[in-house]
């Protein structure tokens, strides 16, 4: 990390979220988000609109099963260098939360059209937590999914929640498959 290879990145998004209980173990959940990714030097801003549904049924107290579909129309400012986008995705989540063990996966896919070119690929995402004791607990997750650079500062947290000081950023305007593994303790 030098002066000269860095870049502040903002990156917002705002908007409402519906949530809906149909009956005692149905469920509506929907989303509209407009997010901006700012770079200081590159040319890669964009406007974002994203929309997201899910449709569940609460298995028992602890687990729900739900199909979801979410989109974001991605519009660059600098359409010389760079060509917007759609990005769609559609997946099942399965999701329980025990005394001590929370599990969450997602399987489906993700389309990427692009132009006249279109892009597929799986989604996978997978997150465990395990409740050790009163002081520790121990997580993993690991995923596979087709995204791109400014959405993956969308899940970085800041202000009254948490500092971001500095984090890794693809200096590109396409979109990539992120594979990812993580496991903690703490």
């Amino acid at each position: 990390t030098t002066p000269v290879n860095l870049e502040n990145i903002n990156y917002l998004s705002t908007g409402p979220d519906l949530h809906l209980r149909l009956g005692p173990a149905n469920f509506v959940d929907l989303s509209a988000r407009y997010a901006r990714a700012q770079y200081e030097t590159s040319p890669f801003n964009s406007n974002r609109l994203q929309g997201s549904a899910a449709w569940g049924r609460q298995l028992s107290a602890q687990s729900t099963l739900s199909v979801n579909a979410d989109t974001e129309r991605v519009m660059f400012e600098n359409t010389a260098l760079n060509v917007d986008f759609d990005r769609t995705n559609g997946y099942a989540r399965y999701a329980v939360q025990g005394a001590r063990t929370d599990l969450s996966v997602d399987l489906g896919a993700t389309r990427i059209s692009q132009g006249e070119a279109a892009t597929s690929g799986g989604l996978v995402k997978i997150a465990l937590a395990r409740k050790l004791s009163h002081a520790a607990s121990l997580t993993f997750s690991a995923g596979r999914y087709l995204t791109d650079a400014s959405t993956s500062f969308s899940g970085l947290q800041s202000g009254a929640i948490g500092v971001v000081g500095s984090a890794p950023a693809a200096v590109t305007a396409d979109n990539y498959t992120a594979n990812y593994a993580s496991a903690g303790w703490q």
